[in-house]
């Protein structure tokens, strides 16, 4: 590999002849990929007695330099494995990457319009990346810890609304909120101040001057009036966070699915119910990151008599995120469940009618016990933030079933 030989150098690292290549013209054993499989980047060919002799004849053996080290040191040397070599896919997930960076850095700096002075900044788009490229674009980002930051978060999303309400990506498949994790957010730094807004039910008063409302076009209802006015005061008060709890629609989250292609689907006037709350909440700052916790609606895995009920937590991945998750601030751990995936979870075991959805209802208990360990070692405080309370009347209560409007019972939820 060090020889001044072109030839000697190509034939040594592709185990060929320069004159049989150029004859045959088959130059992929000239790849990246190629010098990439190379045993000197895969294994550890380079401490060998052959590398020695072959590439460097008059150095000095490595066994001879190691008498300045100790043999617990040598051993780790000769046992560690080589760094990997990133693939050219690899190379281009990182420099797209940084170019999402760099264009939303300068938009910025820009006022929020793309520069027209860089050509090529008019014409990025991801219409050409497939979604894995993305994710593994996204997953770069974050282990870089810039995906948090809004106008980079943005590119990666058609509209405003994906962008501020899908926070916790299912696909990474780690259960966290981005921008809030444990590198960022881990320890107390000072005092802050959050807020807790519950069941908006948004569409359950659609009167209007002009029509339907959010229920079904129109002039705007008076929950969205409410809603409005109420985020305008959020985004004066300035919290650190926003915990929006379910219910958010008045309407419980139905879908259809084709047969043809088994898309699901929204059923149309719940659809317009949950996209006017999502534009309403994409008007929280930005500077707010805002945690939703299902209710009952957003899932709607107590319906039975649903026969999509186990595609809901699609839909509902493709609205918000994940449906169980956590987030960091300042030392204090927030831990976010699917209540109604606990309950409808602890009745599938009996009659284990719904193998997919039993299986979600047990990665949840897995991943909640690991979240309670883990808490116990590295967290100043826990918030558990679920829609059905644990209890209603004490902690050592049995399970029981509740009729729905039940005047005895706070709150109208079946457990």
């Amino acid at each position: 590999m060090l020889s001044k030989d072109t030839a000697d150098r190509i034939a040594f690292a592709t185990d060929s002849n320069i004159e049989e290549i150029m004859a045959t013209k088959n130059f992929s054993q000239l790849s990246y990929e190629k010098l990439r499989q190379h045993p000197f980047f895969t294994s550890d060919w380079c401490l060998t007695s052959e590398y020695t002799s072959k590439i460097i004849p008059n150095a000095i053996r490595l066994e001879q330099k190691l008498h300045t080290i100790t043999s617990d040191e040598a051993a780790r040397i000769y046992e560690e494995a080589p760094a990997t070599i990133p693939s050219l896919h690899d190379l281009c997930i990182r420099a797209v990457g940084e170019a999402v960076v760099e264009v939303a850095f300068e938009t910025a700096n820009n006022g929020g319009v793309r520069p027209t002075h860089i050509p090529w900044m008019q014409k990025f788009s991801f219409s050409k990346v497939s979604s894995i490229d993305k994710e593994r674009i996204k997953y770069y980002l974050y282990r870089q810890e810039k995906l948090h930051v809004p106008s980079i978060y943005r590119l990666f999303h058609n509209n405003l609304p994906d962008a501020r309400c899908i926070r916790s990506n299912i696909l990474m498949n780690n259960y966290e909120y981005i921008g809030l994790n444990r590198e960022l957010q881990g320890h107390y730094k000072q005092d802050y101040h959050f807020i807790v807004l519950s069941n908006c039910l948004l569409g359950s008063n659609n009167n209007s001057s002009e029509g339907k409302g959010s229920g079904g076009g129109g002039g705007e209802s008076q929950d969205e009036k409410l809603l409005k006015t109420t985020i305008t005061q959020i985004n004066k008060l300035r919290p650190k966070f926003l915990i929006m709890m379910g219910n958010f629609t008045s309407l419980p989250l139905k879908v259809t699915v084709s047969a043809e292609s088994s898309k699901v689907d929204l059923e149309e006037n719940y659809s317009l119910q949950i996209q006017q709350f999502r534009r309403s909440m994409a008007r929280v700052s930005d500077t707010i990151p805002v945690v939703f916790v299902p209710g009952e609606n957003e899932v709607n895995l107590l319906n039975a008599d649903d026969a999509h009920v186990n595609k809901h937590r699609e839909a509902y991945h493709s609205l918000f995120g994940c449906d169980f998750y956590g987030f960091w601030y300042q030392g204090t751990r927030g831990v976010v469940i699917n209540s109604s995936l606990m309950i409808a979870g602890s009745l599938l075991k009996e009659n284990n009618s719904d193998e997919e959805l039993l299986k979600a209802f047990l990665t949840q208990e897995e991943w909640l016990e690991e979240e309670i360990e883990q808490v116990k070692l590295c967290a100043n405080n826990v918030m558990l933030l679920l829609y059905h309370p644990w209890y209603y009347f004490h902690e050592e209560e049995e399970d029981i079933h509740i009729t729905v409007n039940d005047p005895n019972i706070p709150f109208n939820s079946i457990r």
